[in-house]
């Protein structure tokens, strides 16, 4: 790695809901945080394969976790470490949904400067990521146009899964005023086909995973709800 190019892959993500269900029901909003840190530690030691070789996560990958968030960065911007974070955030989103925990999140690039011994992270990628993942409404994954470009533009032998990345009309909420932006996105419901979902999924269905976290989905917010209804219509036009 070039130690004068401090250009990275910079993710951040959370937990839909965290502080209402540590409200609710701590005991239940602990082991969802548990499930939360199991999925990225098993993740880690995941490999990926990348022009042919084995790979593993954590060589190109780190990540940091305080409570319901997790920071997750590349080592570099080499095209290993642009694929390993597609891969591991793509696998950490739909095991996490498996798991009942709901999370948003969202993935950038640039400059971005880390000390994992001292626990210093700044850059504003990260605080890019934050803000993207923050205000979308709605349990999926925002791409930068400059990640999706650089993943896009990857030649075919070297990873064909280009499909991963779309474009969609998500909804933002910003100063609480909500707009609608077309962007790029992970297309996590391409990643479970194989699953034998019946659609259209009814936003009730899709809740009802996270129920004991969060109570019964007609005691939820038109606000909360909109963002379960948000993320079935996307489940239902790519999940086909």
């Amino acid at each position: 790695m070039n130690n004068f190019n401090h250009n990275r892959y910079v993710a951040h993500f959370d937990m839909l809901g965290f502080k209402n269900a540590v409200i609710r029901n701590p005991n239940e909003a602990w082991g969802a945080l548990s499930d939360f840190n199991q999925c990225m530690e098993e993740l880690l030691n995941s490999t990926v394969i990348i022009s042919s070789f084995n790979k593993s996560i954590s060589d190109r990958i780190q990540t940091k976790i305080f409570s319901d968030t997790v920071l997750i960065h590349s080592l570099s911007d080499e095209t290993d470490d642009l694929i390993s974070i597609i891969v591991l955030i793509s696998r950490f989103f739909f095991n996490s949904l498996k798991k009942c925990v709901p999370i948003r999140g969202a993935i950038t690039y640039g400059e971005f400067f880390f000390n994992p011994h001292k626990n210093l992270y700044l850059g504003i990628p990260w605080i890019k990521a934050h803000e993207m993942g923050e205000s979308a409404q709605w349990n999926g994954i925002i791409v930068q146009d400059e990640v999706a470009n650089r993943f896009k533009n990857l030649p075919a032998n070297i990873f064909e899964a280009k499909d991963m990345i779309i474009k969609w009309d998500v909804i933002f909420k910003k100063s609480n005023k909500l707009s609608k932006e077309n962007v790029n996105v992970i297309n996590w419901p391409a990643m479970v086909k194989n699953y034998n979902f019946r659609i259209p999924i009814k936003v009730t269905d899709y809740y009802q995973a996270f129920e004991s976290l969060f109570g019964p989905y007609d005691n939820l917010s038109d606000d909360i709800k909109n963002k379960y209804i948000n993320t079935t219509d996307f489940i239902n036009a790519n999940l086909r």
